[in-house]
């Protein structure tokens, strides 16, 4: 009888826990949009910019532009997709393609040369440490 007690009130409080953590998520979707933002900001724009007559379009359509991202909520999970597409009206292309991978690898586009600017990690781990860990924390009374 007593095990069956403990084994209620762990599904309990791991339920309870589960709830919690989604609901962190959830509330922290904006902030999650956010800190990929400052990430293009911090190691794309300043570490590579052509000697063509380009104006970026940053958070204007660009790739630091929040509302060209997507975000899918899952089980305990949050999908973050940048879905910002190259400008059609830059260089010698008059059609877009999808930029991220192209920006996180430095290849793509035909450009020789061109170093990779990887910022999804980074802004994930800057999310996580930054903004989840600490109230997730708090959940259990801090650390």
């Amino acid at each position: 009888m007593g095990r069956t007690s403990i084994t209620l009130e762990f599904q309990n409080v791991m339920s309870t826990l589960k709830e919690e953590v989604q609901r962190i998520l959830h509330d922290n979707i904006g902030e999650f949009k956010k800190a990929v933002s400052d990430e293009v900001h911090l190691s794309v724009y300043p570490m590579y910019y052509e000697s063509l007559d380009y104006t970026r379009r940053e958070d204007n359509g660009g790739l630091s532009d929040p509302n060209n991202y997507e975000v899918i909520e899952g089980d305990l999970s949050l999908t973050l997709t940048n879905k910002t597409m190259s400008n059609p009206n830059y260089w010698k292309y008059t059609y877009s393609i999808p930029i991220t991978d192209v920006v996180e690898e430095g290849s793509g586009y035909g450009w020789e040369n061109v170093p990779a600017r990887p910022f999804m990690d980074k802004a994930l781990d800057k999310f996580a440490h930054e903004v989840l860990e600490p109230q997730i924390n708090e959940l259990g009374g801090g650390r």
